[in-house]
């Protein structure tokens, strides 16, 4: 019989197996836009410039992946395969392989970090079980899963979030000093990580409130303002915004610019109109009851869990649940309705989960534990089934990279295409770059440098490919920084305008569903080529290419 003990080590590498294969996905191209946003700042920082000009992502991420580029940079500067900074930089963009698989590793494993520190979470809340079972119910998350494949800074926000809650619970526990700054400080790291972090502040407050009550009970009565404005409560507060200071430095050194993207941010979610849509409440709820994928068995028990929690009404249970309810209440505000805005709550909706099955189990009759064992098996096994599917195909050549390939094989350099956002990516010839080379010396754009490396490390005889002109779905002011060096050309103008322009091919990227611009090509253009992926994503896309 399986030792306890050996359970949480096999949980480990379940976790990091699941999250670590198939990261290579799409390499060497960039297909995930989110991922290049970061990489590239974290990689300029080794121009000696720290201040990343750019707050729309706080910037704790981005220097922890420069820390481990820099590491890279040293083993291969020793083992020889490159003998400077700028042959570094040349490698980037030749072939950023590299660079893509350590940032996408070190999300497996602060990925595998998140789980483990549920399992404590959860066997600190409750017992061994409900930690165990904990970890395994965030493993069988598909989401969970998917987002641990790529360098976004929701999961590294996460594991720094467990970290501050396991130290909140020692308030709870003991109320020493050391843990308000502790907890404080984590959670000024975390928000330093993402902003979404801060909104679990009042973690600390409620943790505070309990362990306060608990401890006065047989002495004088304390009064809420009291507890409230206790000196451990404003010291923790004061340590939240050293640990953010702490992790992004240029909030505070660069305030001016600090402020006017973190103000468009709040405004692009509050209001947004492209990507927002109405409904928030429904589709909140469905994304949680649907968090086990395509069937809702998993969700299912989570929210009875939840329900159950409110029923026992002990203070374990409603740190837990307030915790979810804190990140529940700010995604329905907000327009913009993404499954990832939940990503905080996925721990605490799987310890809610565990302790229903685990509390379960106890009560049923003997006869019956194995009939149960095995339902809760196959429940769990079904969205695990289809992260390792998800797994399998996003490993997959994607249909981006079998256009590109089929243009490189079919269509003369040097001619002129329109190709979509999701289009395949293709070999820009120097003319262009060097265009773009000079808008954004003219305009003090920060691609300045990225252009001159392309000129110096690129190969001639690219396509003059100019991207359609689409709306950005991004706070203002983001959008339209990134637009300003990029080659835009309107493809709803029609098939005279676009021969008068010189274009000779279009090239589209569409989701499953047929829009009616799509339609109008198939009536207007010469189709060409279609390609389909295995597996509709972010990441990957049909494309259609048309000769005009």
């Amino acid at each position: 019989m399986m030792n306890i003990r050996t359970v949480p080590i096999l949980l480990v590498l379940v976790s990091l197996v699941l999250c670590a294969v198939g990261i290579h996905f799409g390499l060497p191209y960039l297909y995930h836009d989110d991922e290049q946003i970061i990489v590239k700042r974290a990689l300029r920082f080794g121009s000696g410039d720290f201040n990343p000009h750019f707050f729309f992502y706080p910037s704790l991420h981005m220097y922890i992946l420069f820390l481990a580029y820099g590491i890279y940079f040293i083993v291969g500067l020793i083992f020889g395969f490159f003998s400077s900074v700028r042959d570094f930089a040349h490698l980037y963009i030749n072939n950023p392989t590299g660079f893509y698989l350590i940032g996408r590793g070190l999300s497996a494993v602060f990925a595998t970090g998140i789980v483990v520190m549920t399992y404590l979470v959860g066997k600190k809340l409750y017992n061994e079980t409900v930690g165990v079972l904990g970890g395994l119910f965030l493993i069988a998350i598909p989401n969970f899963v998917d987002t641990a494949h790529t360098i976004k800074n929701d999961v590294p926000m996460l594991f720094i979030l467990m970290i501050f809650f396991y130290i909140a619970l020692q308030i709870y526990y003991t109320g020493e000093r050391k843990f308000y700054v502790l907890s404080g400080l984590t959670l000024g790291l975390a928000t330093a990580t993402k902003y979404n972090a801060i909104i679990l502040v009042p973690v600390i407050v409620l943790v505070h409130l309990f362990y306060s009550y608990r401890s006065a009970r047989g002495r004088a009565r304390v009064t809420f303002k009291n507890l409230l404005f206790s000196p451990s409560l404003v010291l923790s507060g004061v340590f939240v915004i050293i640990g953010f200071v702490a992790g992004c430095p240029f909030a505070v050194l660069d305030f001016k610019t600090f402020y006017r993207h973190f103000s468009g941010i709040l405004i692009f979610t509050a209001t947004d109109k492209e990507f927002g849509q109405s409904g928030a409440l429904l589709n909140y709820s469905k994304f949680v009851l649907y968090i086990g994928g395509n069937r809702p068995l998993l969700g299912i028990i989570c929210i009875l869990g939840i329900i159950a929690g409110v029923f026992r009404r002990k203070k374990e249970d409603l740190i837990v649940i307030l915790t979810i309810l804190i990140v529940y209440v700010v995604c329905i505000r907000q327009s913009i309705q993404q499954l990832q805005y939940l990503y905080p709550a996925f721990p605490f909706l799987a310890i809610s989960g565990a302790r229903l099955v685990g509390d379960s189990y106890k009560l049923i009759n003997q006869k019956l534990k194995i009939v149960f064992v095995i339902i809760m098996s196959l429940i769990l096994l079904d969205p695990l089934v289809q992260s390792v599917l998800n797994d399998y195909l996003i490993s997959q050549k994607h249909a981006r990279t079998f256009a590109k390939e089929w243009i490189e094989s079919n269509i003369p350099k040097n001619a002129k295409i329109l190709v979509d956002n999701h289009g395949p990516q293709l070999l820009r010839s120097k003319e262009l770059i060097q265009k773009q080379y000079e808008q954004s010396a003219k305009s003090g754009h920060l691609k300045e440098d990225y252009f001159k490396l392309q000129l110096e490390a690129l190969p001639d005889g690219g396509y003059n490919w100019y991207q359609i002109k689409r709306d950005v779905i991004a706070p203002k002011e983001m959008g339209d920084y990134s637009q300003m060096v990029e080659l835009n050309e309107r493809v709803d103008l029609g098939r005279k305008y676009l021969k008068q322009k010189g274009f000779e091919y279009i090239v589209i990227s569409k989701d499953k569903e047929i829009d009616e611009e799509e339609e109008t090509f198939d009536r207007t253009y010469k189709l060409l080529k279609e390609f389909k992926p295995k597996i509709y994503n972010k990441s990957d896309f049909r494309i259609k290419i048309y000769k005009i």
